[in-house]
């Protein structure tokens, strides 16, 4: 009987034992998922922080030209900052980190082998968003803000613009392309913003920029096509891009 009872009461002490470990791993393990829980941005967070400021020009020729095309930007949103629409004032909690990010640009210009001829193709932003024939002159001068902008003559301080860009690239089959990163502008308000009181628009050049100082026509030439840069308040429309 003796036996029996120190079985009985070793068997208690196990199952005890067991058990207790058994609540301690639960809590450990609870508290090793409460900690990455709170650790891992909210969903909202994430939105916050991932969602950017997007702009896109849709790029025209001459009726007769055949040029056509998009040119998008995005600027990434600073961490936990929500997006600003494209109405919100200059005080957004979105626009309080300036300076922006960089903005990512990415151009597809097609047209007419003759027209759009294979090769480098002078590539700016311009200071006024006026897209108007003949000749598109209505865009100004390359974007240039500042006390100390020189947006006319236009090749005294090229390639050094706010809105100098690298060149758009023709294929044989009449195709452009251009991908390039800029800290140069912002897409939200502030100083280097293209949203400024006139706006701001793209213009392809019917030669290559060739990046010198000081030389009339060394950054492009006659204009070929236009685009006006308008904000886009749908971040689902704007990936032109991918």
């Amino acid at each position: 009987m003796k036996l029996i009872s120190n079985m009985r009461l070793i068997t208690k002490l196990f199952v005890g034992c067991f058990l207790v470990a058994c609540l301690l791993g639960t809590i450990w393990l609870l508290g090793n998922v409460w900690a990455v829980n709170s650790a891992r941005p909210s969903k909202n967070n994430e939105n916050k922080q991932s969602n950017p400021v997007l702009a896109r020009a849709f790029v025209h020729g001459a009726p007769s030209s055949g040029i056509a095309g998009v040119v998008t930007f995005r600027q990434p949103q600073c961490p936990g900052c929500p997006t600003p629409g494209p109405t919100a004032p200059p005080t957004a909690p979105g626009f309080r980190n300036f300076p922006e990010p960089t903005v990512e640009i990415v151009a597809r210009i097609n047209g007419p082998n003759g027209v759009l001829t294979p090769g480098a193709h002078g590539m700016h932003i311009h200071e006024v968003g006026r897209c108007e024939l003949p000749g598109f002159t209505t865009a100004g001068g390359h974007f240039d803000p500042g006390p100390f902008g020189s947006s006319t003559p236009v090749d005294a301080n090229h390639p050094y613009h706010t809105g100098d860009v690298p060149n758009l690239i023709v294929d044989a089959t009449g195709h452009g392309f251009l991908q390039h990163t800029t800290s140069r502008i912002t897409l939200s308000p502030g100083p280097l913003s293209v949203f400024d009181l006139d706006g701001s628009a793209v213009i392809i050049h019917l030669d290559p920029d060739r990046g010198i100082t000081g030389v009339t026509g060394a950054s492009g030439g006659a204009r070929i096509a236009c685009g006006i840069i308008e904000l886009v308040s749908d971040n689902n429309a704007a990936d032109d891009d991918k």
